[in-house]
């Protein structure tokens, strides 16, 4: 099939994120009020959980201990449009590397300000030029 040529269908989806929120909490054992409904709190394993009831917010979420960077909660945002996850679970849970003396973090969230879709096609792909022999593919066994 490899020297075959195709037709590839391609929809690629860009997000642009933006509004900038930010509010910082002190790291506490207990759950505090974060932003936008989480509620963080210091967990097992030195690690920052963040919590959310019915599902993570459509937003990408930060935490930022000192002003050297920011750690990201997920690396994807769900793009469903209902106000609640798939499954039985009622409360969804993020953790991040909670450094051992931070005392507060800041939280910054930035939302989706809009998508974009671009579909295109190509036409006559020559599918030979992507393939590849597996590694060892020629190598008799023993």
């Amino acid at each position: 099939m490899k020297d075959q040529r195709v037709r590839v269908k391609v929809a690629l989806y860009l997000s642009i994120f933006g509004n900038s929120r930010s509010r910082t909490i002190s790291v506490e054992h207990a759950p505090v009020e974060a932003i936008d409904g989480l509620q963080c709190a210091a967990a097992m394993f030195e690690k920052l959980s963040c919590r959310s009831v019915f599902r993570w917010p459509a937003a990408l979420v930060y935490a930022q201990f000192t002003s050297e960077g920011m750690i990201p909660f997920t690396r994807s945002i769900s793009y469903s449009p209902f106000p609640a996850g798939l499954d039985f679970l009622n409360v969804q849970y993020q953790q991040v590397n909670l450094p051992r003396d931070a005392r507060e973090v800041t939280l910054v969230m930035e939302e989706r300000l809009a998508t974009i879709r671009r579909d295109f096609e190509i036409a006559d792909f020559p599918l030979k030029e992507f393939s590849q022999v597996p590694p060892f593919a020629n190598t008799p066994r023993r």
